[in-house]
């Protein structure tokens, strides 16, 4: 993902107030159709950040998150699955069949909204 602010992002979405485009993406990421790790109410309109989007993986530069669907997660979470689960949503999204070098050890965080739960790396690439 290539870095983005929030004032790029008026423009882009075609919000008329950068309060407009922070509850359009406060809503998002409830949803779990967007995905970033700053406080959006903080954050300033020309801090840059990263932003995922769960239908498509855009221009991105960095693979810190990837999207599971919510059912599937639950899944993971019931049985206990291992990372080797998660491997095909990573591939799928970033349209890869490589796995990545520290895939095994990586500790995701999660972030679950109500249709897509994303695991992520805390600024760290995976």
């Amino acid at each position: 993902m290539k870095y983005t602010t929030l004032r790029e992002l008026i423009v882009k979405t075609h919000r008329d107030s950068l309060l407009q485009v922070k509850a359009l993406l406060m809503k998002m990421k409830k949803r779990g159709l967007v995905f970033y790790q700053e406080d959006i109410v903080t954050l300033s309109p020309d801090t840059e950040f990263e932003i995922y989007f769960s239908f498509f993986k855009g221009i991105i530069e960095f693979e810190n998150a990837f999207p599971v669907p919510l059912d599937m997660y639950y899944r993971y979470r019931a049985y206990q699955l291992d990372n080797e689960f998660l491997l095909p949503f990573y591939q799928s999204y970033y349209e890869t069949t490589s796995t990545p070098a520290h895939w095994k050890e990586s500790s995701f965080q999660v972030y679950q909204g109500w249709e897509f739960v994303w695991f992520y790396r805390k600024d760290e690439r995976l």
